[in-house]
């Protein structure tokens, strides 16, 4: 795996911030594929997401909500069908050490 830029680092979409974009080559698909890893902060909570480098289109140029991206990666014959970087996939991590933190 390998870092490159994006024009979407650094900037807040729908509440969310780009903190990271990650370029990799899976074996089972041709070409190489981004990611890109999104922070909110409520208090002591730092929730962490990450969205395929299409959803991120969609959310971005066609004006898809976050809130409906999660919710269509929610099924479990998606998750069970998965074959890269679970996306769209909210980590929470609650410490009170967070209160502190900048995103």
């Amino acid at each position: 795996m390998f870092q490159t830029g994006s024009k979407y680092l650094g900037q807040t979409i729908q509440g969310w911030k780009v903190v990271d974009r990650k370029t990799t080559t899976y074996k089972t698909c041709q070409g190489t594929h981004a990611t890109f890893v999104l922070k909110k902060k409520k208090g002591t909570k730092i929730y962490t997401m990450t969205l395929s480098d299409r959803e991120m289109t969609m959310i971005t140029k066609h004006g898809k909500s976050i809130e409906e991206t999660i919710k269509g990666k929610a099924s479990k014959a998606c998750q069970e069908y998965l074959h890269r970087v679970e996306q769209n996939t909210i980590y929470v991590d609650k410490k009170f050490s967070n209160l502190f933190k900048r995103i």
